[in-house]
């Protein structure tokens, strides 16, 4: 009956090996949707920045055209009739009223 007799040494060593695989396993799981969550964030962010980017590229490249500009008088010109609503004094201005 020797050969038949468990070493009951080992069983709390093996159940012990198996509970650190878990804990591993468990930290490894929750660490990867973890950083997955930290990613999409992360994706989101550079979305908004480039968006940003975007537009004050094309902010700087409008200012840069209208700093190139050799006739500054035709763009305060053009400024003064689009977006301050100045005419010339002998000019006539017609307004469509039918939309209100």
């Amino acid at each position: 009956m020797a050969g038949k007799t468990k070493n009951r040494s080992g069983a709390p060593l093996t159940i012990l090996k198996k509970i650190a695989v878990l804990c591993f396993v468990c930290y490894a799981v929750f660490s990867l949707i973890y950083h997955q969550v930290n990613l999409s964030e992360q994706k989101e962010i550079i979305k908004g920045l480039k968006t940003e980017v975007s537009v004050a590229q094309q902010q700087s490249d409008e200012y840069s055209r209208l700093l190139n500009m050799t006739n500054e008088k035709e763009y305060m010109e053009r400024i003064a009739i689009e977006r301050l609503g100045y005419a010339y004094p002998n000019e006539r201005r017609f307004y469509d009223t039918s939309r209100n």
